[in-house]
């Protein structure tokens, strides 16, 4: 991956008979991109009309060349959480996460009857601080 550019999008046409679907069922659109610059590609968005991109606006966007199908893809550069489309990160709560799998966990035993009822919270709070101290969570 290429370190970002910025460029004003000339044209913007989706290219898609049909939208693709990921795994959770999310559509999404494709289209082909050019900036005023030359630089061509084609990106992917949930979004029919191809927000975020329009033509006209300068845009902040990494480009990757892919040598199997000889096409660059184009990804806009996020300044901010949300928005859907590409690259948008969120922080987890690896904490929380550790507590529900310990929670969960423990549970299980008792479902099992491995473990009395009255020491899933006990073995819970166990199996939390065993997590915290083998992974680092922060």
């Amino acid at each position: 991956m290429e370190e970002a550019k910025k460029g004003k999008v000339i044209n913007l046409t989706n290219i898609n008979s049909a939208p693709a679907k990921d795994g959770s069922g999310k559509i999404f659109y494709q289209f082909s991109i050019v900036f005023e610059d030359g630089v061509s590609g084609i990106m992917w968005t949930t979004s029919q009309d191809g927000s975020p991109w329009k033509v006209g606006e300068e845009k902040e966007y990494t480009l990757e060349h892919d040598s199997v199908k000889n096409i660059n893809k184009i990804k806009a550069v996020r300044t901010g959480g949300g928005g859907g489309g590409y690259g948008a990160k969120y922080k987890k709560n690896e904490k929380l996460d550790c507590a529900s799998y310990s929670l969960s966990y423990a549970k299980d035993l008792a479902v099992d009857k491995v473990i009395p009822k009255e020491e899933i919270l006990p073995r819970a709070e166990e199996f939390f601080a065993w997590l915290v101290a083998k992974g680092g969570v922060e």
